[in-house]
């Protein structure tokens, strides 16, 4: 009977948190759609209405390499009837999102391939380096920052403040020309050489995500460190871990909500910087390129790749925020 009636309240309990967790969803992943229809739409009217620089770079051949005149209007005629430019803007547009839609990216004339495969293989490098740093950091950071939050004033205190303020000065492009050339130059070329490609992309942005966690960890936490129900528990003659994992609990919700943002603006900048510095065939170094030859459709995927993966992140941080907080509706 007992039992049951366990069962029962953890079945209700589930339900309740489900339903609650479903409207935050349901409203970012509408606010989502629409961003992302909205930004595409932008970017898509640019590129389309921007002159074709391939076009160009025909037309310009063609005049250098011929004796006589050239049909400009025929040659144009042709290119637009062979790309569908001759068709209304609207139909190209329709039909692109449909392409999306569909996963049919299109092809690649800059790198002589599918969109879809190169966003694949480029993403997967990416991520190789990216998921280390941000698991890594997050639990350094995060622990401690709750360890310096309870020992205010501690030595250990100031000098984990201390390291998250250097770490905040540090370019992340300086210190990844260090790595690169230091090390090789102090005689640790054949440790380079034996580590994975993504080691040292994964340090240099671990250490710059841990400079925000540290502080966020730290600051969240220092806001219940001193609470009723932590001086409760060291009255009782707990643990400081013990403290540590209470206090963790409650300021869970808005540091969660730091850290997911944290993440998208490396996401967002970094990437393009570690890339070209370490030389990774990533997302960042792909995007790059599309913008220096012009590679539009090449361009508008990795803006669509970018913006699905921070519409994802707005709804994990919903999510955690509707579980970690009862008062989030």
């Amino acid at each position: 009977m007992a039992a049951a009636t366990t069962l029962g309240k953890m079945r209700l309990s589930l339900g309740e948190t489900v339903r609650r967790v479903a409207r935050p969803v349901a409203r970012r992943l509408g606010i989502g759609a629409a961003m992302v229809l909205v930004v595409l739409t932008g970017f898509y009217l640019f590129a389309a209405l921007t002159p074709d620089p391939q076009l160009a770079s025909m037309l310009y051949g063609m005049q250098m390499h011929s004796s006589g005149s050239v049909d400009v209007s025929g040659t144009v005629a042709r290119y637009n009837q062979a790309h569908g430019y001759d068709r209304p803007l609207y139909v190209r547009y329709l039909a692109w999102l449909g392409q999306i839609l569909t996963l049919h990216w299109g092809y690649s004339a800059s790198q002589g391939a599918p969109v879809m495969d190169l966003v694949r293989a480029a993403s997967a490098r990416t991520l190789a380096y990216l998921l280390p740093a941000v698991a890594c950091s997050t639990v350094v950071g995060v622990s401690a920052g709750v360890y310096a939050a309870l020992r205010k004033g501690s030595l250990a205190e100031r000098a984990e403040t201390a390291a998250a303020y250097v770490a905040f000065g540090l370019p992340n492009f300086y210190l990844a020309i260090v790595l690169t050339t230091a090390l090789p130059a102090l005689g640790g070329a054949a440790v380079v050489a034996a580590l994975p490609e993504s080691a040292l992309p994964a340090l240099v942005v671990a250490v710059t995500l841990l400079a925000g966690q540290l502080h966020y960890a730290r600051t969240e936490a220092g806001r219940f460190a001193d609470a009723e129900f932590a001086k409760l528990k060291r009255a009782q003659g707990a643990p400081r871990r013990v403290v540590a994992r209470h206090v963790l609990r409650v300021a869970a919700a808005p540091l969660s909500s730091a850290l997911l943002s944290e993440y998208l603006g490396v996401l967002v900048v970094d990437v393009f910087v570690i890339e070209q510095v370490f030389g990774i065939r990533g997302l960042g170094s792909l995007g790059l390129e599309a913008v220096e030859r012009q590679d539009t459709p090449l361009m508008l995927s990795i803006l669509l790749f970018v913006v699905l993966v921070g519409v994802a992140i707005s709804v994990l941080q919903d999510v955690t925020d509707a579980i970690l907080d009862p008062r989030v509706e």
